[in-house]
């Protein structure tokens, strides 16, 4: 009865927010820092995980977004697992700083299949340079922004030796915000993201494993995210395979074992809309990633 209330509770959480959250980047490579969107991730690969990395978006279109992070996920005692977070995003004449700490807990639900359940908690700190936006006369633009928004985010994972399944809104506070209209900053609220996906594992030799994923972004107000996934994993040592976000964008991406405690992972991201002029040349990502026994 325990177990059942506190899955109730996370379920109502995520399903159950309907106020806005931020607009977060969308990474390719989150299978492999999977706590960035759902922080009952945290401890569950019974390792401690030390990732860094960035992101550049649309390379060669002035003021497109650009990320950089940080994150360390732990196993702890009594079935709890801890994570820690630092993303700066920045686009335009927005510059903002997550800080947040997930904590987990899992139960097992039977010989084969355990379940997590995690809350994500903390702030952003976000700065605007309304100078830059050139705007003359207005006394709106007049002096820079900067404010906090707390963050408050919850999740579950389901996972076996084969398969997986998350469901998370890293988010579901309301915030204040500026988006770019053409080229003038305007006042915004964040809005909801949730994420829901699976994944699995299929032995196709001794040393190749095929492995088929899917990710659904929602944002209230948006059109729904669909990323279909298809890699292959040779030797346990480089993971590479194909990403398609549908109507968006293909990605191409890899991870390596450079040693046993180390993976190095890139991906290249280049959007399938008609607009070139937009998109630049591609978005780039990479990802280092450091375990520990």
């Amino acid at each position: 009865m325990k177990n059942i209330t506190i899955i109730s509770t996370v379920l109502l959480l995520i399903i159950g927010s309907y106020t806005q959250a931020q607009q977060d980047p969308y990474y390719t490579l989150y299978k492999y820092n999977m706590n960035m969107v759902n922080p009952a991730y945290a401890g569950s690969s019974n390792f401690s995980e030390l990732s860094t990395g960035f992101r550049m978006q649309w390379v060669g279109v002035e003021d497109a977004p650009k990320t950089q992070f940080l994150s360390y996920t732990a196993p702890l005692k009594n079935k709890l697992g801890i994570g820690l977070s630092i993303v700066n995003d920045e686009v335009f004449v927005l510059k903002e700083t997550d800080i947040t700490l997930d904590l987990s807990y899992h139960i097992k639900l039977n010989e084969d299949y355990l379940l997590y359940f995690g809350l994500k908690g903390g702030g952003s700190f976000i700065n605007i340079d309304l100078a830059r936006a050139n705007v003359q006369n207005d006394p709106l633009f007049a002096e820079n922004q900067s404010f906090f928004n707390p963050t408050m985010g919850a999740g579950l994972y389901l996972k076996n030796e084969k398969f997986y399944f998350t469901l998370s809104t890293p988010n579901f506070l309301s915030g204040e915000r500026y988006e770019k209209e053409g080229n003038v900053p305007i006042a915004a609220t964040d809005k909801l993201h949730m994420y829901v996906g699976g994944g699995y594992s299929l032995q196709l030799t001794d040393n190749i494993i095929f492995m088929p994923s899917i990710m659904m972004r929602y944002i209230d107000g948006v059109e729904n995210a669909y990323d279909l996934s298809a890699a292959f994993d040779f030797n346990k040592k480089v993971n590479a395979g194909v990403n398609v976000r549908l109507k968006e964008s293909v990605s191409i991406f890899a991870m390596t074992k450079v040693i046993d405690q180390m993976q190095f992972g890139v991906a290249y991201e280049k959007s399938t809309e008609q607009s070139t002029d937009f998109t630049g040349t591609g978005t780039f990502e990479a990802l280092l990633r450091f375990r520990f026994l």
